[in-house]
Order: structure tokens, then sequence, then C-alpha cells
């Protein structure tokens, strides 16, 4: 699991702090090793991640013209990379190119889910929208419970 962001732009810190919420469950709900990485930057240090795992899941704020808060699931399962996620980014590379280079160079995991979660303000800021705190504590349960249901082979 890996979330990705930028802790000095206000909303972007979103999937930043779904991971650290997280990191905080994972050694008292799963008793298998999940992997949960913080990787604030350039995306495409996602790429040493994935070559080890047959599932990945990206938490990211993304730029929308959705309601702040708002999030989107998205099962690349099928080896489809939404094109949803490129565009400017505030560290580096945006998701889908990162993506299409781990399937061009064969380190694309069998299972890619994305969950980006609709920012309000990336402005220069360590202040987070009440509607994007809301939003990453929603995403936390539902990445948890993908997660017990993965491990129960559902």
């Amino acid at each position: 699991m890996v979330g990705t962001g930028n802790r000095f732009r206000s909303d972007d810190c979103a999937g930043l702090k779904a991971v650290s919420l997280l990191q905080q469950r994972a050694s008292n709900r799963w008793g298998v090793e999940v992997t949960i990485v913080d990787l604030e930057g350039d995306q495409s240090a996602i790429l040493d991640h994935m070559n080890s795992t047959d599932v990945v899941i990206i938490i990211d704020a993304v730029h929308s013209d959705g309601q702040p808060g708002s999030f989107v699931r998205i099962d690349s399962t099928n080896g489809e990379i939404p094109l949803t996620f490129d565009g400017n980014s505030t560290h580096g590379y945006g998701t889908s190119y990162v993506l299409r280079i781990a399937k061009m160079i064969g380190v694309l995991p069998q299972r890619v889910i994305i969950y980006g979660i609709a920012g309000k303000n990336f402005s220069s800021g360590t202040d987070v929208s009440p509607e994007v705190t809301k939003s990453v504590d929603t995403v936390v349960e539902k990445v948890s419970e993908e997660i017990d249901s993965l491990i129960e082979g559902t």
C-alpha cells in the first residue's frame, strides 16, 4: 500500500495521512505482512515497491471538478491504466504515468487499486480542509475492509 503526497501542500497530504492511519492499524488488525509506504515526493519511487507484490493500493489526493473530499476507487486489475490520474502533480509524475512505466518494464502487479481523494486546497501550507480530513477517515475504512477481503481471499 502506498500513500503519496506532499505534507506542505495542504490537502495534497491526504494519501500520506491515510497510510499513517493504516500503519497504526496494521499491527493490530492483520496477521500477515502488509507493507505500507509513506511516499512523499517523486512517484516514480513507487516502482521500487511493485516488483515484490501481487496487489498494490495507491492513495493520493487529486485535482477534481468534483466536490472536495469526494473520492474515487479505480481497480486496474484488467490491466487498464486510467488516464484520470495524469496531469499536473505536486510531487513529480502522475500516477497513471508511473503505472504505465511499471507495465512497460514488467513490474506492474497483478492488481492495482487506486483511491483518489478530491482536494480543495493545494497551496503551500499544512492545513487540511475538513472535507478532505473526513474523506481520509472514510477511505481508511474502505481500504481496511479491502485488505480484510484480500487476506480472506474473497
